[in-house]
């Protein structure tokens, strides 16, 4: 395997990866080189590795899992770590993994039934927050590389997600026809999906700022919070739990080493992350049947306040 990965144009070592692949080691090769050069080996290591996924979130470490991850270093070993490396390391590999991770979901969805709707439902959330993380890696602020290929990588990831897609899903063909007499007409676009796409045009900033190492502002995080004057509150918490880097994003800037400064940019950011708490809040209730009440928005953000407050107090006194 390391042979392979050094001599990249051999044809020999190149025969004997598939070989070492089709025999199933696709955890060793996983561990050991970057296959986005071979295309074949990547897809079977990819398909191998969802699959371990999957088992795992549905029979827990059963014998043949156990063989192939190494708890001591995690619940997932480093499938998840191998997968961030593997699957982005290429934007072909990044939409390829994507396309895939998103058409299993959609298809195990489909095929549920009473009996296994429980452990497949545990798989499908293995699966998203798989996607997740490789989300997550392809936004990573690059610690090398042009800033042409910083905004490349951002805009890749950014256009694979549900952020870009929906709004294109959502322009209606027949909006803005033209009558027998050549009047054209108005846009029958809602005001519901307007309010949706500002939304999401909301966290596309949001998250190019993040990926780009730029601190939020006032300006994003007001337009996250535009949303909440037409339409519920309860959507932007969940936009934010569908996209864990831009939570991590507001608790970095608000208890970070680089925090927001600004009272009232602090004020919106607490805002956005207590709506982040209940929408997890009201999931979990949903998820597990609970009879929990879901947390006061004020009183959250004023919690959350206090906190980033207290750590701006504690660094003046060292």
């Amino acid at each position: 395997i390391d042979l392979s990965a050094t001599n990249k144009d051999s044809k020999l070592f190149m025969y004997c990866l598939q070989s070492i692949s089709k025999l199933g080691h696709h955890r060793a090769i996983a561990n050991r080189i970057n296959q986005s050069d071979y295309f074949g080996v990547f897809n079977s290591m990819l398909a191998s590795e969802l699959t371990i996924a999957g088992k795992i979130a549905v029979d827990g470490y059963s014998e043949e899992v156990s063989a192939c991850v190494d708890k001591s270093k995690g619940q997932m070993g480093s499938l998840v770590a191998d997968l961030r490396r593997t699957c982005t390391s290429t934007s072909y590999t990044y939409l390829y993994a994507t396309e895939v991770i998103n058409e299993l979901i959609i298809r195990t969805r489909q095929s549920m039934n009473v009996v296994d709707k429980p452990a497949l439902q545990r798989a499908i959330r293995k699966w998203q927050r798989l996607k997740e993380e490789l989300e997550d890696e392809m936004l990573k602020p690059l610690a090398t590389g042009t800033t042409f290929q910083k905004k490349r990588r951002i805009d890749v990831a950014l256009t694979m997600s549900d952020l870009y897609q929906r709004q294109r899903r959502r322009i209606d063909p027949t909006s803005g026809y033209f009558d027998g007499e050549g009047n054209g007409s108005t846009s029958s676009m809602s005001n519901k999906n307007e309010l949706s796409n500002v939304l999401d045009n909301a966290m596309v900033g949001l998250l190019t700022k993040t990926s780009l190492g730029v601190q939020i502002d006032k300006e994003v995080a007001e337009s996250m919070l535009k949303y909440a004057y037409g339409g519920s509150t309860d959507r932007i918490g969940d936009l934010l739990i569908e996209h864990p880097s831009a939570i991590t994003s507001l608790l970095r800037n608000m208890f970070g080493s680089q925090r927001i400064r600004q009272l009232e940019t602090r004020q919106k950011c607490a805002r956005l992350v207590a709506l982040a708490v209940m929408a997890s809040e009201r999931m979990a209730i949903s998820r597990y049947h609970a009879s929990a009440i879901v947390s006061d928005e004020d009183e959250l953000c004023q919690i959350i306040l206090k906190g980033s407050q207290l750590c701006e107090q504690v660094e003046s006194m060292v």
